[in-house]
């Protein structure tokens, strides 16, 4: 719920507190080793809960953010030492800067920073651009086919071009993309002309969708930027591609990145916010899948140019460099069964490919419907596999025993089904990216349920359960990361600190930590519960 106060001005009460402080007449213990912590009011002297507080360590390029509680209180624990820049917002309204220090054993108190009499004005995401536009085809096109890779507000939400200009930008789009099915590109480009022509006009909603609820102040979220491009700066890299895209998790607690802008294979170190980075020999490849091996080997798939690697962290290089032998086959997801063969989505090839190291054969599976973008991947506890598609609409499935497959359509027509996973009972789940619901299979049975998300135009992209049962997935479009609990069928939103920054994949570690990446923004990011 929004909290209701009065939207003049703020202010943020912070105190630096010894690893022995506690907050009196907390709302919940707090936490015996914080850092940072303090309180968030409005003018008025009330507390303001679900506020954003950030505390940024530019020496570490890292943004610690927790919300604050219904007492309007935060809490920051196990910080770096360092200076830290304390910034508080919420609902356009944001503080000045409050600069700090943090150092174990050293405290700070009355330390206050006031925000602005008036709102900075309320920047809406592109569910809340969707929610303006009326529903039908085009617009469903749109969801699932123009904001795939990109989100709404960067290509369209601000354009009026002329039928022309939008001819030339779908098209220089569809080059990039597995070819449609006929008649859909004049169907997006009809919806552009009439909603985003040069002389279009349509209706404002000035509201915003809500960033959080009152279980928020129990989030940590911490950002890390990534490197810049070799020989450049953070600030030059910064209007350049940095673009982090899966990010896994390994058994040491290390996060693999596949990192397109630069064409890296890149290891973050949570632990001192270090990084390695590791060139791939394939200039604008792509790098987008990982997956990481019983043996504790890194999988990478170049999506243009139809390769997959195999990297080993102990040697610190790539030890496979496999060519798919279908031309501009397009690999993207990849999983590893139980028996180490890799498999792959082959987006433009409309097949899944299975690599097997061992003896290093390779065998296709073309996808029964044509022009399926085949996308997402998974496999479950018998090696059954399961695959997704873009422009497919159905879960598609292949048998272990005799390779036949199997697909089976969505209830809701142009789902896009975007990625997979398998629970511990073998319930597959499945994220609809182009309509803004949660999917599950019963393989037994082979009923699909839909759950409707918080919001009905956000937009699923990957998906993993974590340790607990819980399902995780970030929402692309909406800048959020969203748990569902299957047993009470809840779900929770959790809002990124950083705008637009385009959430891509998600992954959980064995400490139960959620871990995911920012496309957009150059960042990969933690989100842990305490």
């Amino acid at each position: 719920m929004r909290s209701s106060f009065s939207p003049v001005a703020l202010s943020c009460g912070i105190m630096l507190l010894t690893a022995a402080s506690t907050w009196a007449g907390a709302s919940r213990p707090a936490i015996p080793t914080s850092d940072l912590a303090g309180i968030v009011r409005a003018e008025n002297g009330q507390p303001v809960s679900e506020a954003l507080v950030t505390a940024r360590n530019d020496q570490k390029k890292v943004s610690v953010s927790v919300y604050t509680s219904a007492a309007g209180r935060f809490e920051f624990s196990n910080l770096w030492d360092g200076n830290y820049r304390v910034t508080a917002r919420k609902t356009g309204l944001q503080s000045s800067p409050l600069e700090t220090r943090v150092a174990r054993g050293k405290a700070v108190s009355d330390l206050r920073l006031a925000l602005p009499s008036s709102a900075q004005p309320l920047v809406k995401t592109d569910p809340e651009f969707l929610r303006d536009l009326p529903d039908g085809e085009g617009k469903s096109l749109v969801r699932s086919v123009c904001i795939q890779c990109h989100g709404l507000t960067e290509q369209i939400a601000f354009q009026k071009k002329t039928p022309q200009e939008w001819a030339l930008s779908v098209d220089s789009m569809l080059a990039k993309i597995a070819p449609l099915p006929a008649g859909q590109r004049e169907i997006i480009l009809d919806f552009l002309n009439a909603h985003f022509g040069p002389t279009s006009s349509r209706e404002k909603n000035t509201d915003v969708l809500e960033m959080a609820g009152d279980y928020a102040a129990n989030v940590v979220i911490t950002e890390y930027d990534m490197p810049p491009h070799k020989g450049e700066t953070y600030e030059k890299t910064a209007g350049a591609k940095v673009t982090a895209h899966d990010v896994r998790v390994d058994k040491n607690g290390n996060v693999w990145i596949s990192e397109m802008g630069r064409d890296a294979l890149v290891m973050l170190n949570p632990k001192d916010a270090t990084y390695k980075e590791y060139d791939i020999a394939y200039p604008g490849s792509a790098p987008h899948g990982i997956i990481i091996d019983k043996k504790g080997d890194i999988w990478v798939t170049l999506i243009w140019a139809d390769r997959i690697l195999k990297f080993d962290p102990v040697l610190e290089k790539f030890t496979v460099d496999f060519k798919i032998p279908a031309p501009q086959s397009w690999p993207h997801t990849n999983v590893v069964d139980s028996k180490g063969r890799i498999w792959v989505t082959e987006m433009y090839g409309n097949a899944i490919g299975r690599y097997d190291p061992s003896d290093n054969s390779f065998k296709r599976y073309p996808v029964p419907t044509p022009r399926a973008t085949p996308y997402g991947l998974t496999v479950d506890q018998q090696d059954n596999v399961w695959f997704t598609g873009i422009t497919y609409h159905k879960f598609g499935k292949i048998n272990a025993a005799d390779d036949k497959i199997t697909e089976y359509p969505t209830p809701t027509p142009l789902s896009a089904t975007r990625k997979m996973a398998v629970d511990k009972q073998g319930i597959v789940w499945c994220t609809e990216f182009g309509v803004g619901k949660l999917a599950k299979m019963d393989p037994a049975t082979g009923n699909i349920t839909e759950y409707n998300l918080p919001s009905k135009y956000s937009s699923p992209y990957d998906v993993t359960v974590a340790p607990d049962g819980k399902i995780w997935f970030p929402d692309f479009t909406g800048n959020n990361i969203i748990s569902f609990d299957p047993i009470t069928e809840k779900f929770l939103q959790y809002r990124i600190p950083t705008d637009f920054s385009r959430p891509r994949i998600v992954d959980i570690g064995k400490d139960g930590v959620v871990w995911f990446s920012e496309s957009e923004a150059g960042r990969v990011a933690r989100l842990e519960i305490r």
